[in-house]
């Protein structure tokens, strides 16, 4: 209608009539497209506001059309004007309840007329500083029915005294639905995931607890059960969230008629807590991983022993004697450095992860999927195409952090499972296996190695060489080789004729407190230092001495010639390998359980992939949720867990080994 009143017909919304923002045909039509939300703000100079070529007085009654049996119908949407003088002491209040909404029919979008004054430079304009279109799908529908949508309206005005100067406004579409339905799908998904995680912390607890030689519930019990515990709930909101966000993508995308959007409002809200939540969770899980990893006990035994050789002195060839030549520590340090390089190895790269991530994100364009648009195509989210250069600045649809949530994880564990499964069936079946390496390294160096997670519990990687000795020349050490490819020497194994090298081990708490008993006063020297003088001497033969008493005990234990401790060699029950859990704990009787040829991994990252993985996911939708940005999503991410994490895992990490070990730390490459 004109100022008149007179009636000018009906027009499409779609025709920019409620935008001032100028636009493409392509840019008002998404606006209006059923089921998108879409925002666009713009600067509008003040001066064309005046100008009634560009902005015409008109006022305008918005109505919905739609069909009944074959009949056109036109619904009347009502207006709420949120700036009008009755709410200005009040408006928040009055705002939230419904009751007191004041509704009307007419609008205009710019009043450039009404306020003019003859002979005034003080002339007022008034414009819709914002407008927002409502709607809302009514509940449990199927077929897209909606509830009568309605347009909120806030007024904002100029005079002459702002010319030259710009002004913004605003325009959305918002679509919402009632989501208490998937609400409560969700809670009962996470209460179920909850049950499960606090079973598994128990039994994750008690096994610590056995194995660790606890005889009741102390202080150090809770806090372990609370790490324990932090780690299963951030994996019981992970395996909800993932699947539920996906399952929303995907028949929010696929619907031939709207019944189902993406989360808004307060359940938005929600799923941003429990994601945060999630991380927050799996950090501490990770921090406490790690505090285990770098406080491993480590003993390197080495079997090989002095080298006899005879000598002629003083010309007498009848007087002969013996003397010993001590084996090299070289082939020590050689396990040590090696053991100190796997230590933060993974089954992934962390930077080819990184890169394929955004490259199936950014450059194929799989992130601008998460828009809260019907439609499936993978280009920008400004729809810019055909589209001037204001436009691409101006006009966006929104991004949905549900959807951004979903496809990150998507992308993020198909390239990581996928480099796993590379990893495992072809770089280290025909490449190198740096796990496997290591045991190899252990039986070439004559050195076995036994790692304590736990006081009771840990590895033991059985490196005795099957040639007595493997301090020898390069020609020897090629004839040894030759011979085991031949086959004709005995296996490498703990038993005979066993290939088995590596084993999880329950020891008896006789033999750990001997262990204690040799290792606790070196290390209580090494950290009470002092400058006094012959102060580093006397605790350099200490150490010698500890690590001689130490490697005679252990090489005695390993070839049952103890008397007071001794151990088995069995297979875990399908029971005990499913929970982790050991049944049978015997005070005197040590138990050797044949794995997979590495469970000693699980002291190492290789042995946690995915819990690092799913770490990074939970970090890197974090970041997001900060940034909005894939790109600077995945280098936050990545700095935080290459130049942090890492970095603090491969610092302690080494110095706990080579205190642990008695190996110098300089020599620690």
């Amino acid at each position: 209608y004109p100022i008149a009143g007179s009636f000018l017909g009906l027009r499409s919304a779609s025709e920019g009539h409620l935008q001032l923002c100028p636009s493409s045909y392509r840019a008002r039509n998404m606006a209006f497209t059923f089921g998108t939300n879409f925002k666009q703000k713009c600067q509008v100079l003040v001066d064309d506001l005046y100008k009634t070529s560009l902005y015409q007085p008109l006022y305008f009654d918005a109505f919905v059309q739609y069909e009944v049996e074959r009949q056109t119908l036109l619904y009347a949407v009502p207006l709420l004007i949120t700036n009008i003088q009755s709410w200005k002491d009040d408006y928040s209040k009055k705002y939230d309840d419904v009751s007191s909404w004041i509704l009307t029919r007419r609008f205009f979008m710019v009043d450039n007329i009404i306020g003019r004054m003859e002979d005034s430079s003080d002339h007022h304009v008034m414009y819709v500083q914002s407008l927002k279109i409502f709607t809302s799908l009514q509940k449990d529908t199927t077929t897209g029915l909606i509830y009568p949508p309605y347009i909120e309206l806030t007024y904002a005005s100029v005079s002459k005294k702002d010319s030259g100067k710009s002004v913004e406004v605003f325009f959305s579409s918002i679509y919402s639905m009632d989501m208490t339905r998937h609400e409560r799908d969700m809670w009962i998904s996470l209460g179920v995931m909850m049950v499960v995680a606090f079973i598994a912390t128990i039994i994750d607890t008690w096994s610590w607890s056995n194995r660790s030689g606890q005889v009741s519930i102390n202080c150090l019990t809770l806090v372990q059960c609370f790490f324990i515990m932090s780690g299963h709930l951030a994996n019981a909101i992970f395996i909800v969230l993932v699947p539920s966000s996906v399952w929303i993508f995907i028949f929010y995308k696929n619907q031939k008629q709207v019944s189902i959007l993406p989360h808004d409002g307060l359940h938005n809200e929600q799923f941003l807590s429990f994601l945060i939540c999630a991380c927050l969770l799996k950090l501490l899980h990770v921090i406490h991983l790690i505090f285990t990893q770098v406080n491993v006990d480590i003993f390197l035994v080495d079997w090989e022993k002095p080298t006899k050789i005879e000598t002629n002195q003083q010309q007498q060839r009848q007087l002969q004697q013996q003397q010993q030549l001590t084996p090299s520590v070289w082939r020590m340090y050689l396990v040590a450095n090696e053991w100190n390089e796997i230590q933060t190895f993974r089954k992934t790269n962390t930077i080819v992860q990184f890169i394929l991530v955004v490259f199936f994100l950014e450059v194929v364009g799989l992130g601008y999927l998460s828009t809260m648009d019907p439609f499936n195509k993978l280009r920008n989210s400004n729809y810019n195409n055909n589209a001037n250069n204001d436009d691409a600045e101006n006009i966006f649809i929104v991004h949905s952090h549900l959807f951004r949530f979903a496809w990150i994880c998507i992308v993020y564990l198909t390239v990581g499972i996928c480099q796993i499964i590379f990893v495992l069936l072809i770089y280290e079946r025909f490449f190198e296996d740096k796990i496997r390496q290591f045991v190899d390294l252990c039986s070439t160096c004559n050195i076995s190695m036994f790692i304590f997670s736990s006081d009771l519990y840990g590895y033991y990687i059985h490196g005795r060489s099957v040639h007595g000795r493997s301090d020898v020349g390069l020609r020897q050490m090629h004839e040894n080789f030759a011979r085991e490819e031949k086959d004709i020497v005995s296996k490498r194994g703990l038993l005979p004729d066993d290939e088995e090298q590596t084993f999880e081990i329950i020891v008896s708490n006789k033999l750990r407190n001997n262990i204690d008993r040799i290792t606790k006063p070196v290390l209580y020297s090494q950290n009470n230092r002092t400058s006094a003088i012959g102060g580093i001497d006397k605790e350099i033969e200490q150490s010698v001495e500890a690590h001689y008493v130490m490697n005679q005990t252990l090489m005695a234990y390993i070839d049952h010639t103890l008397t007071d401790v001794d151990y088995i060699v069995k297979k875990k029950s399908l029971l005990e390998a499913l929970l982790n859990f050991e049944f049978q704990f015997q005070t005197f009787l040590g138990t050797f359980y044949r794995d997979n040829g590495h469970s000693f991994d699980c002291v190492l990252f290789y042995g946690h992939e995915m819990t690092l993985m799913m770490f990074e996911v939970l970090l890197m939708t974090c970041m997001d949720l900060i940034f909005t940005n894939y790109v600077l999503d995945a280098i936050i991410t990545y700095v935080l867990m290459e130049i942090v994490l890492r970095s603090f895992r491969d610092s302690f990490g080494r110095s706990n080994l080579a205190r642990k070990t008695m190996v110098d730390k300089r020599f620690l490459i």
